[in-house]
């Protein structure tokens, strides 16, 4: 149950991260933010463009990525999902007195239960990843359908609940419009974006709404009522976010643009972010929304094809882009391992898909 809580707050913030994503009184703010929330859960498309920026440093290890990320979703259809992430940047990582530098283009889409996926530039400078990237180089640039084999049947069966339970998502989309999530700690007024007029606030996450956001999500699930320990750390996530801006579109109410700044975390969050007292941590996201209920072309990419790794990894090893490896000798200390990969060879570097913990 403490688990779950903490899954649903995280899932809480995206959520609010996407739909972010004259002056007036505070009761008039407050309704601007009721019908922002509104707007939001009613969207059907819509494209999201973000600039990432994430630096960090520990006694161990440091951290120093930039990008963007572009993400188109269609969820008019609620038997068929379309999304796409178009995912650019690169940095820097030092772990043990490794550094390592990485810059990546990839695109990941899904129609319905088919993923594909798309990968126009993968440049990390790791000795572990090079085996991967010989086995990616010859699929660069292309449309891949990723093999059902490879997609957990747990992630599937998931989806497939979800997609049913239409009566219930409208119930957790009335929670989440009526619970007071946000605050306005500033009033703007309205401004202009892109020509458009929107109000424009600077908010904060209401620690006491999302308590009671859980408490009723939980409720509609027939859940053990979490405790109010539990509540208490699972509504840390709002002592996270060191500010957060965002306009609203005065005439839809729709989210136009929005900053994020996310600061070092106060405390552990179990399985995600581990507790770390010399951590210095930030995370910004600049965001802007468009296309809003517009035709996107999301579709099957035509010519696609079937990934397979190990067909892949057999190919690379025929062809005598993979090495043989050497591994220690009884008499000798080293020998090459045969140019043939044996089954234990193909597991160890295609492992076997992880089978997400059923809620």
């Amino acid at each position: 149950m403490k688990t779950k809580i903490k899954k649903i707050s995280l899932v809480l913030f995206s959520s609010l991260l996407l739909a972010s994503c004259g002056k007036e009184s505070v009761g008039e703010s407050e309704a601007v933010l009721q019908q922002f929330k509104q707007a939001v859960v009613d969207l059907g498309s819509g494209q999201i463009d973000l600039d990432l920026s994430v630096k960090g440093t520990s006694s161990q290890q440091s951290v120093d990525l930039e990008g963007s990320l572009a993400y188109l979703f269609d969820r008019r259809d609620p038997q068929v999902r379309k999304e796409e992430a178009h995912l650019k940047g690169g940095g820097t990582l030092s772990a043990l007195g490794e550094l390592t530098q990485a810059d990546v283009d990839v695109a990941l889409r899904t129609i319905g239960e088919a993923y594909y996926v798309h990968l126009d530039k993968l440049e990390v400078d790791s000795p572990e990843f090079q085996t991967f990237k010989l086995l990616a180089e010859p699929y660069m640039g292309r449309w891949l359908q990723v093999s059902d084999q490879l997609i957990p049947q747990s992630l599937l069966q998931l989806q497939a609940q979800q997609e049913a339970l239409s009566d219930e998502r409208e119930k957790m989309k009335q929670i989440f419009v009526s619970a007071p999530l946000l605050k306005v700690l500033r009033d703007y007024g309205v401004e202009k974006v892109d020509g458009r007029p929107a109000y424009h606030y600077q908010l904060a996450l209401d620690k006491e709404g999302v308590k009671e956001y859980l408490r009723q999500v939980a409720a509609l699930d027939n859940q053990t009522p979490p405790t109010e320990a539990e509540l208490e750390e699972a509504a840390q996530v709002a002592d996270y976010v060191e500010s957060l801006e965002l306009w609203i579109g005065k005439e839809d109410y729709l989210p136009y643009k929005g900053n994020l700044a996310f600061s070092q975390q106060p405390a552990a969050v179990e399985g995600l972010i581990p507790a770390a007292q010399d951590v210095d941590f930030g995370f910004k996201v600049a965001m802007k929304m468009s296309r809003f209920n517009q035709e996107l072309d999301l579709q099957a990419p035509e010519g696609a094809e079937i990934f397979d790794p190990l067909k892949a990894l057999v190919s690379a090893s025929e062809s005598g882009a993979l090495q043989p490896p050497l591994v220690p000798s009884s008499d000798s200390g080293v020998q090459p391992l045969p140019s043939e990969p044996s089954p234990a060879m193909l597991e160890s570097v295609v492992p076997e898909a992880p089978v997400l913990p059923q809620e």
